[in-house]
């Protein structure tokens, strides 16, 4: 059971609630002070993220476990690689 009274929280989430690709599975206790929340990635992984990082409207904010970010850095290093191969190609005409 986890440590923290989620009902002396100002905002209580409740389970279900989403954020993203992230849904609030049980309030996860607090650290340094801070309310943590157990949830779900659509990925169906699991994540413990601090309340604010879920409900504030501006960026950096959760909303996701990573699996986001690490496809649109995976789709930009591709990008790369495309331009790379294209400006390096023998037909490129950048060789003379």
């Amino acid at each position: 059971m986890p440590r923290g009274n989620p009902g002396r929280l100002k905002n209580v989430l409740q389970p279900g609630a989403r954020f993203g690709e992230l849904t609030v599975v049980a309030y996860a206790g607090r650290r340094n002070g801070r309310a943590m929340w157990r949830c779900i990635c659509s990925c169906s992984r699991e994540t413990v993220v601090e309340y604010y990082n879920l409900v504030r409207p501006h960026p950096p904010h959760s909303r996701s476990c990573g699996h986001v970010r690490a496809q649109l850095m995976r789709a930009k290093m591709l990008a790369a690689n495309e331009v790379l191969k294209a400006l390096t190609s023998p037909h490129s005409g950048n060789h003379g």
